[in-house]
């Protein structure tokens, strides 16, 4: 449970817990030498108790802790054995390294991270909770980061595996000079990672036109590296409302692909035999793609039969 994996992650020094927590979140408390009433008052982001021990959390995501903020929550713990019992910690809960003096705890948001995209619970929409705020963490930039141990052969690969990307980068980039292609931003090619493992290189043609590189995810037993073209439509489209330009037909990937009200038309490629190495025959089937699904139109009504651009 979470519970457990995020107690190991806080430390070993603290006692041994008989039985769950109890979970208060927004926990006020009055500050000390002021008058009931009065507005100096403090909260707690959450807390976790037991009659064995009082843990309170304070955790940021972007911005930082304001000034003197936590020392008034630390004193309020020093001050008050009472009421929080001997066993009493603060534990901030950031993105940065460095530990707050203030704190007798610091942890990142990168380690409980981990244990959200790692922990397994039969009860689904637990799990669905876990697996959505992990995702957030990581879109955050709030992951684990690890970096293998450098040798020789890693290097190689390394040099070899930039120089193919300046590779793919000059490809995209070289559009641009497509008399045929109606560039209408000036983004550079970036990376993109799609949910399943798979890496892409593209570049935004226009707002709804992208061009790029894929490859196959980790999880299959063959990497696979492809060529798309993905024209997006507002909407919740079939294919009986768009019209293919001619060529098109044979690349486009069922079922189509649909998010937040966008659905999402993708032409792909294998890069086989064909392609492979061939540096001409790879710009010129982007080149001719992008051409013709600049020319995709929307047309409601008609039998799919009918509909082409000829």
């Amino acid at each position: 449970m979470f519970q457990e994996e995020f107690l190991k992650l806080v430390g070993p020094d603290l006692p041994a817990i008989e039985g769950p927590f109890e979970v208060d979140t927004q926990h006020a408390f009055r500050v000390k030498g002021s008058r009931r009433g009065e507005a100096h008052r403090g909260l707690f982001d959450l807390v976790l108790y037991s009659p064995d021990l009082f843990l309170a959390i304070e955790s940021k995501i972007d911005a930082g802790f304001g000034p003197g903020q936590l020392k008034k929550y630390r004193d309020e713990l020093d001050q008050s054995a009472l009421e929080y019992g001997r066993n009493r910690r603060l534990i901030t809960l950031t993105k940065w390294l460095e530990t707050p003096p203030e704190a007798h705890i610091h942890r990142k948001w990168s380690q409980v991270q981990k244990i959200l995209s790692e922990i397994k619970v039969e009860n689904e929409n637990l799990q669905s909770i876990y697996s959505q705020f992990a995702d957030f963490l990581q879109e955050k930039g709030m992951r684990p980061m690890e970096i293998p141990k450098v040798n020789p052969q890693l290097l190689a690969s390394y040099w070899n595996g930039m120089q193919f990307e300046k590779t793919l980068q000059d490809i995209l980039e070289g559009l641009r000079e497509h008399g045929e292609i109606d560039f209408q931003l000036r983004r550079r090619a970036k990376f993109e990672f799609d949910p399943d493992g798979t890496v892409w290189l593209g570049i935004y043609i226009s707002d709804d036109v992208w061009a790029g590189f894929g490859f196959g995810s980790p999880e299959k037993k063959e990497w696979e590296f492809s060529m798309r073209v993905c024209k997006s439509f507002k909407g919740n489209l079939q294919e009986t409302a768009v019209m293919l330009p001619p060529g098109l037909e044979q690349h486009l990937q069922r079922p189509l692909a649909k998010l937040d009200g966008w659905t999402f038309f993708n032409f792909d490629q294998a890069i086989n035999s064909g392609f492979d190495g061939n540096v001409d025959a790879i710009k010129k089937w982007m080149a001719d793609t992008i051409s013709k699904v600049q020319k995709i139109r929307v047309v409601r009504g008609l039998p799919y039969s009918k509909q082409r651009l000829d």
